[in-house]
């Protein structure tokens, strides 16, 4: 698991060393760059969750499968510390929909993202056409929380909205969440789904 904490560390050194040293001219290093910077997370997260698959369900923190989230979470590290490089990808109609199925999310049509909307978990989304987002939307598809014994435990869900809803500005989906098609959830909420046994979570 530590070693694994290092993956943010080496892809930033991996977008200068392609910057610095990819052959040809300066056109040919930021492409490099660029597509350090974009395209090997996804690939390296979606190689990583065939070799281990996301685990989903409540687990305890030194459960095997918690390391492969782990692994996916750490590609994603480096978009959630400096969250001007996926505004740069909304500039550009449908670019970011385009890169959030690279990791694996099921996006549909037409999604639009308005600024500050950050996806914690970017191959756990599951998003139907036509959904609209207001500023600064939060989707987790991951939480902590305590075990009946007071351990810390993960839980790992999908955050599901369906066709046509409108996600009110400043919200928080937590994991398992599902939105029905064509709703209208006010800003400011948090939304969060239930345990199997109907206790929220």
């Amino acid at each position: 698991m530590v070693l694994l904490g290092f993956i943010p560390l080496a892809h930033v050194l991996a977008v200068v060393a392609a910057a610095a040293w990819a052959p040809g001219g300066l056109a040919a290093r930021a492409g490099a760059a660029l597509a350090v910077l974009y395209v090997l997370p996804p690939l390296a997260a979606r190689t990583g969750a065939r070799l281990m698959p996301l685990p989903r369900g409540e687990m305890e923190l030194d459960d095997p499968r918690f390391l492969a989230w782990w692994l996916s979470a750490q590609w994603q590290v480096l978009f959630s510390r400096v969250p001007l490089l996926e505004e740069l990808l909304r500039v550009v109609p449908g670019a970011y929909s385009l890169w959030l199925r690279a990791w694996g999310a099921r996006i549909g049509s037409l999604v639009y993202w308005s600024p500050g909307v950050e996806a914690l978990d970017r191959g756990l989304l599951d998003i139907g056409d036509r959904v609209v987002f207001g500023a600064g939307v939060r989707m987790a598809g991951h939480v902590l929380l305590p075990g009946p014994d007071g351990s810390a435990r993960i839980l790992i869900a999908p955050v599901r909205i369906g066709r046509g809803a409108l996600v009110g500005a400043y919200s928080v989906l937590t994991p398992g969440v599902d939105v029905s098609d064509g709703s209208v959830s006010p800003p400011l909420r948090l939304l969060r789904s239930l345990r199997p046994g109907g206790e929220r979570r």
